[in-house]
Protein backbone atom coordinates (compact mmCIF):
# COMPACT_ATOMS: atom_id res chain seq x y z
CA UNK A 1 0.00 0.00 0.00
CA UNK A 2 2.91 2.16 0.81
CA UNK A 3 4.17 2.18 -2.61
CA UNK A 4 0.81 2.63 -4.24
CA UNK A 5 -0.01 5.99 -2.05
CA UNK A 6 3.58 7.28 -2.63
CA UNK A 7 3.80 6.62 -6.57
CA UNK A 8 0.08 8.73 -6.35
CA UNK A 9 1.96 11.45 -4.38
CA UNK A 10 4.87 11.65 -6.36
CA UNK A 11 2.59 12.01 -9.29
CA UNK A 12 -0.04 14.90 -7.95
CA UNK A 13 3.37 16.97 -6.15
CA UNK A 14 5.72 17.24 -8.50
CA UNK A 15 8.31 15.86 -6.37
CA UNK A 16 11.71 16.13 -7.91
CA UNK A 17 14.75 13.78 -6.92
CA UNK A 18 15.82 15.42 -3.51
CA UNK A 19 12.21 16.09 -2.03
CA UNK A 20 11.30 12.19 -2.42
CA UNK A 21 12.25 11.69 1.27
CA UNK A 22 10.29 14.08 2.66
CA UNK A 23 7.20 13.11 0.51
CA UNK A 24 7.63 9.62 1.72
CA UNK A 25 7.55 10.76 5.36
CA UNK A 26 4.42 12.97 4.55
CA UNK A 27 3.28 9.80 2.80
CA UNK A 28 3.88 7.53 6.36
CA UNK A 29 2.27 10.32 8.31
CA UNK A 30 -0.69 10.56 6.40
CA UNK A 31 -1.49 6.58 6.31
CA UNK A 32 -1.23 6.67 9.77
CA UNK A 33 -3.91 9.97 9.64
CA UNK A 34 -6.27 7.61 7.57
CA UNK A 35 -5.78 4.48 9.72
CA UNK A 36 -6.73 6.21 12.70
CA UNK A 37 -10.01 7.09 11.58
CA UNK A 38 -10.97 3.95 9.54
CA UNK A 39 -14.08 2.47 11.08
CA UNK A 40 -13.95 0.00 8.39
CA UNK A 41 -10.83 -2.58 7.47
CA UNK A 42 -8.61 -0.96 4.99
CA UNK A 43 -9.77 -3.72 3.02
CA UNK A 44 -13.16 -2.39 1.81
CA UNK A 45 -11.81 0.52 0.43
CA UNK A 46 -8.24 0.14 -0.91
CA UNK A 47 -8.26 2.69 -3.66
CA UNK A 48 -9.71 5.05 -1.79
CA UNK A 49 -7.67 4.85 0.67
CA UNK A 50 -4.27 4.70 -1.12
CA UNK A 51 -6.23 8.36 -3.31
CA UNK A 52 -6.94 10.01 0.15
CA UNK A 53 -3.69 9.51 2.09
CA UNK A 54 -2.11 10.40 -1.35
CA UNK A 55 -3.67 13.02 -1.66
CA UNK A 56 -3.23 14.45 1.96
CA UNK A 57 0.50 13.88 1.46
CA UNK A 58 0.36 15.76 -1.84
CA UNK A 59 -1.39 19.09 -0.05
CA UNK A 60 1.46 18.89 2.94
CA UNK A 61 3.68 19.00 0.35
CA UNK A 62 2.64 21.46 -1.55
CA UNK A 63 2.00 23.56 1.16
CA UNK A 64 5.48 22.94 2.10
CA UNK A 65 6.66 24.46 -0.83
CA UNK A 66 4.56 27.20 -1.28
CA UNK A 67 5.95 31.02 -0.86
CA UNK A 68 3.51 32.44 -1.88
CA UNK A 69 5.11 34.39 -5.07
CA UNK A 70 4.46 32.70 -8.47
CA UNK A 71 6.06 35.63 -10.80
CA UNK A 72 7.09 39.19 -10.54
CA UNK A 73 7.68 42.01 -13.35
CA UNK A 74 10.07 45.18 -13.10
CA UNK A 75 8.44 47.10 -16.13
CA UNK A 76 5.12 47.83 -15.35
CA UNK A 77 4.94 46.54 -11.95
CA UNK A 78 2.75 43.07 -11.85
CA UNK A 79 3.35 40.59 -8.81
CA UNK A 80 1.06 37.44 -9.39
CA UNK A 81 0.90 35.62 -5.71
CA UNK A 82 0.10 31.60 -5.42
CA UNK A 83 -2.59 30.68 -2.54
CA UNK A 84 -1.06 31.74 0.64
CA UNK A 85 0.47 28.68 3.05
CA UNK A 86 -2.09 27.00 4.78
CA UNK A 87 -4.77 27.34 1.57
CA UNK A 88 -2.55 25.25 -1.23
CA UNK A 89 -4.00 22.06 -0.11
CA UNK A 90 -7.42 22.51 0.63
CA UNK A 91 -8.71 21.40 -2.63
CA UNK A 92 -6.96 17.85 -2.06
CA UNK A 93 -7.50 17.66 1.59
CA UNK A 94 -11.58 18.23 0.22
CA UNK A 95 -10.89 15.14 -2.15
CA UNK A 96 -9.52 13.05 0.32
CA UNK A 97 -12.18 13.87 2.66
CA UNK A 98 -14.84 13.11 0.47
CA UNK A 99 -13.44 10.25 -0.60
CA UNK A 100 -13.22 8.74 2.82
CA UNK A 101 -16.20 9.71 4.38
CA UNK A 102 -18.16 6.40 4.01
CA UNK A 103 -15.46 4.97 5.70
CA UNK A 104 -14.03 6.77 8.38
CA UNK A 105 -15.25 8.87 11.40
CA UNK A 106 -15.29 12.11 11.35
CA UNK A 107 -12.48 14.59 11.92
CA UNK A 108 -12.99 16.99 15.38
CA UNK A 109 -15.56 17.13 17.55
CA UNK A 110 -19.29 16.62 16.31
CA UNK A 111 -22.80 16.76 18.02
CA UNK A 112 -25.47 14.69 17.35
CA UNK A 113 -29.17 15.25 19.25
CA UNK A 114 -27.95 17.56 22.10
CA UNK A 115 -31.03 19.83 23.27
CA UNK A 116 -31.12 22.61 26.40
Amino acid sequence: MRDDIFSLALTLSGAGEQEQNILKLLCSSAEDYWTERLRVPVERCPQSFACAAAFLAAAAFSELRCDGVDSFSAGDVSVSLRNAPGHAGDGLRRAAENLMEPFARPDGVWLKGVSA
